[in-house]
């Protein structure tokens, strides 16, 4: 059987959605942040985070997980946590301050901090608190 070019670019043609980082592997499921990480399994869907980092593996990405004491929202208690440990280098350690993800704890980090300030942690694709996501987050690389 003879395959021609026309094939060949139409089957190009279908694949390049799926090239391209579109959601056509989660079967027409929705992109809320746009970071190719489609809302059923991403842990933080309204913020983008490829990476997926979820340091205190809690079923919420570091990038919309500000409640570093667990308790559920995000309040002084965190703020005490966070300014303790700012300014200093992860990993091994200290993963889930690393909230934009670039191996500190610096103002980058500070600035997502300060967006989820007095708010629960979220939304992500669990429900609730330790409620996992489909797949779960990465951790300490």
């Amino acid at each position: 059987m003879k395959i021609g070019i026309i094939t060949i670019l139409g089957s190009l043609l279908l694949a390049l959605p799926a090239l391209a980082g579109e959601c056509d592997a989660c079967c027409g499921q929705p992109d809320a942040d746009g970071d190719s990480i489609c809302d059923p399994i991403d842990n933080c869907h309204l913020v983008a985070n490829p990476s997926q980092l979820d340091g205190d593996q809690d079923g919420y990405g570091n990038a919309c997980d500000c409640d570093l004491d667990n308790a559920n929202f995000c309040d002084t208690g965190d703020f005490l946590l966070f300014g303790a440990v700012f300014g200093t280098t992860v990993p091994p350690t200290n993963c889930e301050f690393d909230m934009a993800p670039n191996g500190f704890v610096d103002t980058a980090d500070f600035l997502v901090f300060g967006a989820g300030f007095g708010a629960p942690p979220g939304p992500a694709c669990g429900n609730a608190k330790g409620t996992p996501c489909a797949s779960p987050g990465a951790v300490c690389p």
